[in-house]
C-alpha cells in the first residue's frame, strides 16, 4: 500500500503551494513568447481571437488559477513521475497525460465541437501544460527504489547569487531562466536560441507529449550532477555552468517549438496538410 501511495504523496508534495511556479512566470513566458513567433498566421489569428491576448500574456494563468474553485481539478496536471529506469509511474492527471489529453480532443479541427469558453480554458492549460513539461524538476523521480534513496529527489538545497541565498534545488532550476541569463527579456531569449536549422526544428516536434517526458526523464538526470547539494552556482566549474545554460537554453527553445506546433496542429488545416506530406 505504501510503495502504491508513494507517488501520490510525492506528486503531492511537489505541487503544494510552495511550489507554484514551476519556470516561474520567466520561464513559461519565455517559452510562450517563442512559441508565439512559430505560430502560422491562421493559428495565431485563431489564438488571439479565442484569448483576446497574446500566449505569453496567459504564460502561467493556470498556476495562479488552479487554487480557485472553478479550476481545482488542475491541481495535479504540473508534473510527471518517473522512476530510476525512467518508466512513467501511473499516478492520474500528470502533465503528459493531461496534454496529450486536450491536444488529441482538439487538434485537426476537433476543437469546432467544442463551446468557445472550453476552446479558449485549454488554449490556456496547453501553454502552461507544455511549459511544465518541459522544466527539468517537473520530470520528477520518485524518491527511493527497493528502499534505496536516490540523488533524483529534490530534497536538498543550493546557493545562488552575491548573497548566497539558500533555495531548495527545485526553486533554483524554477527560476533558472533568470539565474542563466540575468538581463535577457523574453525578446532577447527569442533572438538568441530560435536559432534551430528548419532540419532540426522539424525533428525536435516529432513525437508525442509521453516521447517528449521519457526525452526528459532520460535527459534531465544530468542536473543533480552539475548541481550538487550544498552547492554555491558561482563557485561551479565554468564548464558546468556553461553546461546548465545550455540545458536551460535548450527546454526553453524546445518547449516554444512544440507548443508552437501543438496549436498549430489545432487550427491551421493547411499546417496539417504540409506535415502530412512531410511524413
Amino acid at each position: 500500500m505504501i510503495k502504491r501511495l508513494l507517488p501520490l504523496l510525492l506528486l503531492a508534495i511537489l505541487l503544494a503551494p510552495r511550489h507554484a511556479t514551476a519556470w516561474n512566470n520567466h520561464g513559461h513566458g519565455t517559452i510562450a513568447y517563442i512559441a508565439e513567433q512559430n505560430l502560422t498566421p491562421t493559428t495565431r489569428e485563431k489564438c488571439h481571437e479565442y484569448l483576446n491576448h497574446t500566449l505569453y500574456y496567459y504564460a502561467s494563468w493556470l498556476d495562479h488559477w488552479r487554487f480557485t474553485e472553478p479550476y481545482k481539478h488542475t491541481t495535479r496536471w504540473h508534473a510527471s513521475i518517473y522512476n530510476e529506469k525512467s518508466e512513467l509511474q501511473n499516478v492520474p492527471a500528470m502533465v503528459v497525460m493531461m496534454t496529450d489529453k486536450i491536444w488529441n480532443k482538439m487538434r485537426d479541427g476537433g476543437y469546432k465541437s467544442l463551446s468557445d469558453s472550453l476552446v479558449t480554458d485549454n488554449i490556456k492549460y496547453l501553454i502552461h501544460l507544455v511549459g511544465d513539461l518541459h522544466s527539468p524538476v517537473h520530470i520528477v523521480f520518485s524518491h527511493s527504489t527497493a528502499g534505496k534513496q536516490h540523488k533524483h529527489n529534490q530534497a536538498f538545497s543550493v546557493y545562488w547569487g552575491k548573497k548566497r541565498k539558500r533555495m531548495s534545488f527545485h526553486t533554483f532550476w524554477d527560476r533558472a531562466s533568470q539565474y542563466m541569463h540575468p538581463k535577457w527579456s523574453y525578446d532577447d531569449y527569442w533572438r538568441n536560441i530560435d536559432n534551430y536549422s528548419k532540419k532540426k526544428h522539424a525533428t525536435v516536434i516529432e513525437g508525442t507529449p509521453y516521447t517528449w517526458g521519457h526525452e526528459g526523464a532520460v535527459n534531465m538526470r544530468e542536473i543533480y550532477d552539475l548541481m550538487p547539494p550544498e552547492s554555491y552556482f558561482d563557485e561551479l566549474p565554468k564548464a558546468d555552468i556553461q553546461r546548465m545554460r545550455e540545458i536551460n537554453d535548450r527546454q526553453l527553445v524546445v518547449g516554444g517549438y512544440r507548443l508552437a506546433h501543438v496549436l498549430n496542429t489545432i487550427f491551421d488545416e493547411a499546417y496539417n496538410t504540409s506535415k502530412k506530406k512531410e511524413d
